[in-house]
């Protein structure tokens, strides 16, 4: 397992239409904030949502809380796309460094045209393809070997399960959520698993963290700022788990990159890429 981009596991979506909520979601706690121009927003109510999210990404850096700023666009085929980034692109002002969200990603072509624009105006910026469809699955792997700024990819369960017409519990759509994780596995990108949506109970989420965490994901995306801890402490790795990744490396270095022995079991070379990984999902 290779490590992964050094962003933390809980990643919080915040229509972007309301901005009396921005506050709140930066100081949550969370890795990642996006702000959401997509689904979150009714279409009469896009103009203000790009209007209020890029106002303010503006301030953010200022602010004593720095979550990763993220801004998950419309489908880049639409023409609410265009205006998300004819107006992203063309300010300054905005975090030198953030994360833009793809919605509905099944072709490199685009990902790679989307690279080429925010080499120009935003160049620390990174991508984060959402996978939503059998189309963008069997393209996962061509997008991750072409992409040099795609540092994420999410699973998109509820889209991905209503066009192949099964479930959330469906057989089916596990399959396909194995599938993405083999997919990127060669890669070293955070994988991101879909919202939980219930929000009265803890229960659930703490159960679907459990499931993520086993299955090889290594964060979730979260819809309230009251799911940010949850996910945060299901994802972070047990002290166990960090004094043997310490163990490891410090023995792995020791002895030179040659074969060692940690707590009586032989250590090779996908070891001391697990403890690379634990130590990987410690918050920067």
């Amino acid at each position: 397992m290779t490590a992964v981009p050094s962003v933390g596991p809980a990643w919080l979506f915040c229509p972007a239409h309301r901005p009396e909520r921005f506050e709140k979601a930066w100081a949550s706690g969370a890795s990642a904030v996006i702000l959401d121009l997509e689904d979150g927003v009714p279409d009469t109510l896009k103009e203000q949502a790009r209007n209020s999210a890029t106002a303010w990404l503006r301030t953010v850096e200022g602010l004593l809380a720095q979550p990763l700023p993220a801004i998950r666009i419309n489908a880049l085929r639409s023409r609410e796309a265009l205006l998300d980034l004819s107006t992203l692109l063309r300010l300054d002002g905005l975090p030198r460094k953030g994360m833009l969200l793809v919605p509905k990603a099944d072709s490199v072509g685009e990902l790679l045209w989307l690279e080429a624009q925010l080499a120009h105006a935003l160049p620390a910026w990174q991508l984060c393809a959402l996978i939503e469809s059998t189309r963008g699955l069997h393209s996962m792997g061509e997008m991750l070997r072409e992409c040099t700024s795609l540092a994420a990819v999410g699973f998109g369960a509820a889209d991905f399960a209503a066009e192949i017409g099964v479930a959330m519990d469906s057989p089916t759509l596990h399959q396909a959520r194995r599938s993405f994780v083999l997919e990127s596995a060669a890669c070293p990108v955070m994988r991101l698993d879909v919202p939980t949506l219930a929000l009265d109970d803890d229960e659930p989420l703490r159960r679907d963290c459990w499931v993520a965490r086993t299955e090889g994901f290594h964060g979730k995306f979260a819809i309230h700022p009251r799911q940010v801890k949850a996910i945060l402490h299901a994802f972070a790795p047990a002290e166990a788990e960090l004094q043997w990744a310490r163990r490891v490396l410090h023995a792995h270095q020791s002895a030179g990159g040659g074969a060692i022995q940690v707590d009586g079991q032989m250590v090779d070379t996908p070891l001391v890429d697990r403890a690379r990984a634990v130590l990987a999902l410690l918050p920067t």
